[in-house]
């Protein structure tokens, strides 16, 4: 290695239907080996190419080291002969560095110096005393040339030693240790002998390596780095082949799915289709009244289930449009229960299953949320509990509130049933589009796959989430939270009430646990006095102690029933007897109940909302409300224009309102429309208007009329009536000039709520009454299934603001 004087050491055909999907499952089942054999095999192709592209490289790198030593060998044994021996021998000194054989044997090592690329060449000997003297080298520079001057310890140059001592060539290795101050420079030395034979001294040449030591650096960083790639890719092919089996199984599972929701639908639908055509063409031939009415409501209850599987299939298509959404309002919650209790309540008696409804105390009545979507969602866990529950079963319905925070109330909300269960491996997928827990079950219950997604996604938008906890065989429990804000209620419940509450005796015989605490609860927050009896030989034990009490409430399974309610009728100064019942229990004493004083009907489960409505209606606060809510309200003097091209829909909506007395001309599409108002607009007060038409649809005949200058054009109501009833289309309807929207297919109910709505009925009749004073209109009676009898509707009459009960303005069933 060269040194310094200031250096230290370092240095095809068509296939038959279904062909296409059987053949592309068995295409992904026989592909799946193939793909994974073909992953394999290309990776080790790619690990063998790898592992040969880095011998070679390695092979070349280390002919490139070999030759560069043979050079620096090769060099340094043709350098020997540059100075000859008594040339060097004359230089001993520094006194020697100014004689001519010095300045001639610089310049001879430095033409061979250039000549051959080199950095340095140069000759030293050992001297006695352990050390290399430098004689003399081809270098110029002040800074890096060495004279006779210079001196350095042997052990310092472990190469040029070992040509010394073996009289042969040799070289340094190539790699990146070097003398320090001289880094990126190998050497190479060779002995110079004397006449005599001997070692004179050795020559040394030194090249710059600094390319070649940085390429086998490179070279190995590559090694480490193509290995490193090689483990990645092999993970990577093994995870790529394992994502790959799983996406299949998942994608047959999907094609699965949805080939037996589209074989569920159409089960779904044409059963009904098939009844509702069936049972038409019964009534038709039948000149039997009775026949005809059991087919007219068989006809509506397979239309009412093929709307509901509509609804589904509207609200799935809503969910993947991204176009899903809440329309939040003030409700009453508990009015919200019994609602969705009458829809279930028909089909839990026909399977003699009970019915248990269980709310905390803490509980706000009156809520803002869209509690229409809230009782779907129940609706919905309550008809799966029904379906998969067996007979005599337990279902159970229980409301809590988990907290209140700003107004905002976390409510829980749980559905359980003593039915056939739920495995781990089904709950997996119980939340997923186009699933059921069982394939099979569809066929033996029926549905759609589709609830409890839609569930999930409307519970989520509500802020909560849903959960199920199950075990084949041990019945299933389905638990959900939402965030609501607490509600107003409605101010003609905010009006004190003029019941003296002080001075009403209750008696409540029999029924379930539940109704003892509702009725006490009702007692708490209103301060009448109340008495519990067990069964009938209680309560007459309690009559013949404290005589008669104003309200008794005796539950339907009380064995001697009509025998207690004769004997409560005959007491002195008794009031009234309210049964709470089921529509088998009502069946059982229909017939002797108003012989013997039961006036007051309360649907089976009974909540604390009813047992204050019963309470209200039995002292006739407003006696009037029952008898206008039966009677339909009288539009005679009124008339308005339909729109509406489909024949069947015209005679739907002329029938519907034919009771009210209403003048109604029909247009049958949107010219016509436009041509009847515009040549007599003061002979119409209101316009119900479809959107598609042919010759001119809803929207441009809207706008027309709005346009045409007639003195109304610009005030009078018109009300979309379509089945178009996403969002956009409302605001469509609105932007084009519309007033209001009713979706298809209507209730009588939503086209009398528009009609008292829009038209001037000065209060004279039902319930338009209270949409002119502005006080909302009283609930629908619910209806006793096969019995066609009225339960006892709740009474719009004002009351505390602590009130247990209080009504409000419900929707029909149908918008459920």
């Amino acid at each position: 290695m060269r040194r310094g004087k200031n250096a230290t050491a370092g240095g095809d055909a068509a296939p038959p239907r279904g062909a296409g999907r059987r053949s592309g499952r068995r295409w992904h089942l026989n592909a799946t080996p193939l793909v994974i054999a073909f992953c394999c095999v290309s990776s080790l192709a790619v690990l063998g190419l790898s592992f040969y592209s880095m011998d070679l490289v390695q092979e070349s790198l280390n002919m490139l080291n070999a030759t560069t030593e043979q050079r620096l060998r090769a060099l340094a044994s043709a350098a020997v002969h540059i100075v000859p021996v008594e040339d060097l021998d004359r230089i001993r000194d520094a006194g020697d560095m100014d004689a001519p054989v010095y300045a001639d044997a610089k310049k001879k090592l430095s033409d061979f110096t250039e000549q051959w690329g080199l950095e340095f060449t140069y000759y030293m000997r050992p001297t006695p005393d352990g050390r290399f003297q430098y004689i003399v080298d081809g270098s110029y520079d002040e800074e890096t040339t060495d004279g006779p001057d210079s001196f350095f310890p042997m052990d310092e140059e472990p190469t040029a030693v070992a040509a010394l001592s073996s009289g042969e060539v040799t070289n340094e290795k190539l790699d990146d240790t070097y003398a320090d101050g001289w880094e990126g420079i190998s050497s190479g030395y060779a002995p110079v002998y004397d006449r005599d034979g001997g070692i004179y001294c050795v020559v040394g040449v030194d090249i710059i390596d600094k390319q070649i030591v940085s390429l086998q650096k490179s070279i190995r960083w590559l090694q480490r780095v193509q290995i490193a790639a090689l483990f990645v890719a092999v993970i990577s092919g093994v995870a790529i082949i394992l994502m790959y089996r799983r996406k299949v199984a998942a994608s047959m599972q999907a094609s699965k799915a949805k080939s037996e929701f589209l074989s569920n639908m159409s089960h779904e639908m044409r059963t009904p289709m098939n009844a509702i055509r069936g049972m038409t063409e019964i009534a038709k031939a039948s000149g039997d009244v009775d026949k005809k009415d059991y087919c007219l409501d068989r006809i509506d209850t397979a239309s009412t289930h093929m709307l509901n599987v509509i609804n589904d299939i509207l609200d799935m298509s809503k969910i993947e449009a991204n176009k899903f959404d809440l329309s939040p309002v003030n409700f009453n919650f508990e009015k919200m229960l019994q609602k969705v209790a009458s829809i279930v309540n028909f089909r839990i008696e026909e399977m003699r299953q009970e019915f248990r409804i269980r709310l905390g105390r803490n509980i706000p009545q009156y809520l803002f949320a869209d509690d229409q979507r809230l009782a779907q969602v129940l609706a919905n866990l309550l008809s799966n509990a029904v379906k998969f529950t067996p007979e005599r079963g337990v279902i159970t319905l229980s409301a809590n509130m988990l907290e209140e925070r700003d107004g905002v109330c976390t409510l829980q909300l749980k559905v359980a049933d003593t039915g056939i269960g739920i495995s781990a491996d089904q709950q997996a997928r119980l939340f997923g589009s186009f699933e059921q827990a069982d394939g099979s079950t569809s066929r033996k219950f029926g549905g759609t796959g589709l609830g409890l997604a839609i569930s999930k996604h409307i519970v989520e938008m509500m802020g909560g989430k849903i959960w199920v906890e199950s075990a084949q065989g041990k019945g299933s429990k389905f638990s959900f939270t939402v965030k609501v804000r607490v509600g107003e209620p409605p101010v003609a419940e905010t009006r004190a009430s003029r019941v003296d509450w002080g001075a009403v005796s209750v008696l409540s015989v029999g029924g379930t646990a539940d109704t003892g605490n509702y009725v006490r609860e009702a007692a708490r927050r209103l301060g009448f006095a109340y008495e519990m009896a067990n069964d009938g030989e209680a309560a007459r034990a309690l009559l013949e102690k404290n005589g008669a009490y104003d309200v008794t409430f005796i539950d339907g399974r009380i064995p001697d029933i009509v025998d207690l309610a004769e004997r409560i009728g005959r007491f002195k100064g008794a009031h009234h007897i309210a049964a709470i019942v089921s529509t088998l229990e009502w069946e059982v004493i229909a017939e002797r109940s108003r012989n013997i004083g039961i006036h007051h009907f309360l649907s089976k489960p009974v909540l604390p909302s009813d047992i204050v409505d019963c309470l209200r209606e039995c002292y006739d606060m407003r006696h009037s409300a029952r008898q206008r809510e039966r009677e339909v309200d009288s539009l005679a003097g009124h008339n308005i224009l339909l729109a509406e091209d489909v024949d069947i829909n015209r005679e739907v909506v002329l029938s519907l309102l034919e009771p009210t007395h209403l003048g109604i001309v029909c247009a049958t599409n949107g010219a016509e429309a436009v041509k009847l108002f515009t040549e007599a607009p003061q002979d119409y007060e209101m316009i119900f208007m479809d959107v598609q038409m042919p010759e001119m649809d809803g929207y441009e005949a809207t706008r027309r009329i709005r346009a045409s200058g007639a003195p109304n054009a610009r005030t009078i109501p018109i009300v979309a009536m379509t089945a178009n009833v996403f969002r956009e289309d409302v605001e469509k309807c609105l932007a084009a000039g519309m007033d209001d929207h009713i979706g298809k297919p209507i209730s009588l109910g939503d086209v009398l709520g528009k009609l008292r709505q829009h038209l001037r009925t000065d209060g004279a009749c039902g319930a338009g009454a209270h949409a002119a004073t502005g006080a909302p209109a009283p609930a629908d009676a619910a209806i006793f299934g096969r019995a066609g009898q009225a339960r006892p509707a709740s009474i719009d009459a004002p009351g505390d603001a602590g009130d247990v009960g209080g009504v409000t303005c419900e929707q029909p069933v149908s918008a459920l």
